[in-house]
């Protein structure tokens, strides 16, 4: 039926005519066209449809249209809509902006209108100017927000444990602004400075309250730890954090880290303690050495059930446990475990989102090899080479199998590299070499490994 048509529905009257039923609604006197003023409303649907959704996909049933929507042409790059064989409309698709023309074929290609629409293009530009998605700052502020949040349940837990031991007055509990703990907490920084306490603990008898101050004071400012599998000190210590630390270990020698920092206020008062990047493992050998000395002036109180619960000694980073309904932090895993935890920072397997090309399985992990293979094969599947002059062209087979095999041997390869090695000129690009972009991937998992054979 032409779109142009009035549906009606056809019933018969008293006299047995045949009439037509027509809507409750106030209709309207039908119009009529004929072809050229068909094809004119066809045409500017079909232009107005391409420019708001840029789509091309338009059929129509009446037999007037079909040679619009044949002469209908739509590229990947760019796009060419022959409407009427009269006029042209040319579209240039770019990632964040669509520029258009139009021109009369009539009148041997005379330039009508042109124009450009700028969008706001997906990925935001740090202050280096290099490109970043628009989740990535909140990603950062949620992370902080979970660590701020973990650290003060971390002080809570451990001011509830030390008091429940002993190794701290019941007005430790009280709100941070009670005049009670206030009171109490300024007539302690008055006797003696904490890092004074952390340098007589190894050799002194101290209060037990003085040892749950000096337990708070290590729990402040826990050192470095890193979340990668190795020993962070096999790494090469090019950063300025990991060589500052490196610097920090020579200067300390045998003296734990709390005596180092004495003596150095010893030496000069005003100097800035703060500020020192210090390795995880100083703080632990610390608490370790503290808890044996004092151990032998409270040994009632100081033990291996306190210092380190029922599930022992174990090295951090690790996975948090559930606890029961009856079971504390202290009992579990004693003050060590409370000062010391820290979860690990890589994804767990259950992480990962839902296929969208198969909704009952899971995404495969971006370390996965077959992931990586398959991201390889898409890269060069995509790529085209660009000459000096004429039209980009797909690989050839034998640049194609010697770039892949190239490609598995590393994590990555440069478009520089690409070239050499298949022999090209520096004059010739790829259409992937666009942007920010240096490189291809390669197999990181393959090359990894092949490292550590």
């Amino acid at each position: 039926m032409p779109a142009h048509r009035r549906r009606t529905d056809r019933v018969d009257n008293a006299d047995g005519e045949a009439t037509h039923a027509r809507s409750r609604k106030k209709s309207r006197p039908a119009r009529t066209h004929d072809g050229w003023s068909l094809r004119r409303a066809v045409a500017c649907e079909c232009f107005a449809l391409l420019r708001k959704d840029l789509r091309a996909e338009i059929s129509y049933t009446d037999t007037d249209c079909v040679d619009v929507v044949t002469n209908c042409q739509v590229f990947s790059v760019g796009a060419a809509i022959r409407i009427m064989v009269a006029y042209t409309l040319g579209l240039a698709l770019g990632s964040n902006a669509i520029g258009w023309a139009i021109l009369d074929e009539q009148q041997a290609c005379k330039l009508i209108n042109t124009g450009v629409r700028v969008f706001p293009a997906g990925v935001a530009r740090s202050q280096q100017g290099q490109e970043q998605t628009k989740d990535e700052q909140r990603r950062i502020a949620r992370g902080m927000r979970r660590q701020h949040a973990r650290r003060a349940r971390r002080k809570a837990a451990l001011r509830q444990a030390l008091v429940e031991s002993g190794l701290l007055p019941e007005m430790a509990l009280l709100p941070a602004g009670h005049p009670r703990r206030v009171g109490f907490e300024r007539d302690q920084f008055r006797r003696e400075d904490a890092y004074d306490l952390r340098s007589r603990a190894l050799r002194e008898r101290l209060e037990l309250h003085e040892i749950g101050r000096v337990l708070l004071h290590l729990n402040q400012r826990r050192g470095f730890l890193s979340n990668k599998k190795g020993d962070a000190r096999d790494q090469n210590e090019n950063s300025a954090r990991l060589a500052s630390m490196a610097a920090l270990a020579a200067e300390m020698g045998d003296r734990s880290l709390g005596t180092y920092l004495a003596e150095l206020k010893a030496a000069d008062p005003r100097v800035r303690l703060r500020g020192r990047h210090t390795r995880r493992e100083m703080l632990q050998a610390e608490f370790v050495a503290i808890w044996e000395a004092q151990r032998q002036f409270h040994p009632e109180i100081l033990t291996s059930q306190l210092c380190f619960g029922r599930v022992g000694c174990q090295r951090d980073p690790r996975a948090p446990q559930p606890l029961g309904r009856k079971a504390s932090l202290l009992r579990e895993f004693g003050l060590y475990g409370i000062i010391f935890f820290q979860r690990p920072t890589y994804w767990a397997k259950s992480a990962a989102g839902v296929c969208e090309l198969e909704p009952k399985k899971k995404r495969c992990l971006a370390a996965d090899r077959m992931a990586q293979r398959f991201r390889l094969l898409h890269e060069v599947n995509h790529l085209r080479v660009i000459p000096p002059s004429g039209e980009p062209r797909p690989l050839l087979a034998a640049e194609r199998s010697k770039l892949i095999a190239y490609l598995e041997r590393s994590k990555a390869r440069s478009f520089d590299d690409i070239r050499k090695h298949l022999g090209l000129s520096e004059v010739w690009g790829f259409n992937l070499e666009v942007g920010d972009r240096r490189n291809l991937p390669g197999m990181p998992t393959d090359a990894t490994m092949s490292r550590k054979v």
